[in-house]
């Protein structure tokens, strides 16, 4: 819990960086952990959090990434240093109530204030009823993810969603859907490659979307939220065959 889960995943992501073909993505990545990290310190100091807080910590997410964002995100950055605080504000309550993936600097000022808000029995803004099992229980988000944990033989071990939003974790059914719920083995499927042994792509052909399963019996000390942008080419092979994730990342796959 607190800080020793960012220090995971900056960890996480400097290893992969230092041999992966992913190497730009995890080197932007970790510069995105690192600030998450700060923002996540800083809300612990005030206590009381609201989005005006959040708002205020723009710049330490700017700062930080400054030297690995790509043109894109350049260019946001610009309009965002002038940008008056209300400006901020209203994007992040924007974000708040519509989780739009493609809005980076919310999602990234939004993870670590959501996992300080549940890790405190505090109720996100914009947290919504979750709509089924699939949604996470603590604000209603769509899964980033999902990971496989150690468990008997007998059932093949569990499976738990990780929230893009606010990064809780819960329990799924271990062969179901991510995003409909599908059950019919024939409607099911996934894809390995042997550079990723520890991750697969978990396929439903009803819906059409994917999502990444890390398998932490393969690989314990694989972070999941790290290890989903290390495997891009995962994505680029399931966004080449008319797939679509349930939830973007924060490098945009």
């Amino acid at each position: 819990m607190g800080l020793a889960f960012w220090d995971k995943q900056i960890n996480r992501a400097n290893e992969l960086a230092a041999d992966s073909a992913a190497n730009e993505l995890l080197t932007f990545y970790t510069s995105v952990v690192s600030a998450q990290r700060d923002i996540y310190h800083l809300l612990r100091k005030h206590g009381a959090v609201d989005v005006e807080l959040l708002s205020e910590a723009m710049p330490l997410l700017l700062k930080a990434i400054e030297e690995t964002a790509s043109t894109q995100l350049s260019g946001e950055m610009q309009t965002l240093k002038t940008s008056a605080p209300s400006d901020i504000y209203k994007m992040l309550l924007e974000y708040a109530n519509h989780r739009l993936p493609t809005y980076f600097f919310a999602k990234a000022l939004f993870q670590p204030y959501g996992r300080w808000c549940w890790e405190n029995d505090m109720k996100l803004i914009g947290a919504k009823q979750p709509a089924s099992e699939r949604n996470c229980p603590a604000c209603g988000g769509l899964p980033q993810v999902s990971i496989r944990l150690e468990s008997d033989l007998a059932d093949g071990g569990s499976r738990n969603l990780v929230c893009a939003t606010c990064l809780y974790e819960w329990s799924y059914r271990r062969v179901a859907c991510a995003n409909c719920g599908e059950e019919a083995p024939a409607k099911l499927a996934y894809f390995k490659a042997e550079q990723f042994a520890h991750i697969k792509i978990e396929i439903c052909e009803t819906c059409r979307q994917y999502v990444k399963n890390v398998d932490l019996t393969e690989l314990g000390n694989a972070s999941p939220l790290v290890d989903d942008v290390g495997s891009a080419a995962l994505d680029l092979w399931a966004i080449d065959r008319g797939y679509t994730k349930l939830e973007i990342n924060l490098v945009g796959l």
